[in-house]
């Protein structure tokens, strides 16, 4: 379950373990409006940076992954079933841009 997100990480609970600098491919739905017909999804590439303990055998471990590099999918693509995917619906990854 994702618990946090920005541009340069996400936090997510797992019942399983990783290990610092494990490399990870996340892909995350995101819904726009009411509608899950609407919705784009974020691939990205991370490794994890942290790793905390559970409180209680039940309660999911916390896992943080420092995202280096992503690409937003839209939503024609996910339901073209397509697996190129055109220049024009794909937002530029962030390891493609300069910083400002």
């Amino acid at each position: 379950m994702t618990e946090n997100i920005s541009y340069t990480g996400v936090l997510f609970r797992s019942s399983s373990p990783f290990v610092p600098e494990t490399s990870l491919e996340l892909r995350l739905q995101l819904a726009v409006g009411t509608k899950q017909d609407h919705a784009s999804e974020i691939r990205c590439k991370g490794a994890v940076v942290r790793v905390e303990p559970r409180n209680a055998p039940e309660t999911p471990i916390a896992i943080a992954v420092a995202i280096r590099d992503y690409r937003i999918v839209r939503q024609a693509m996910l339901r073209g079933g397509r697996l190129g995917i055109p220049k024009n619906t794909d937002t530029p990854s962030k390891a493609g841009r300069r910083p400002q």
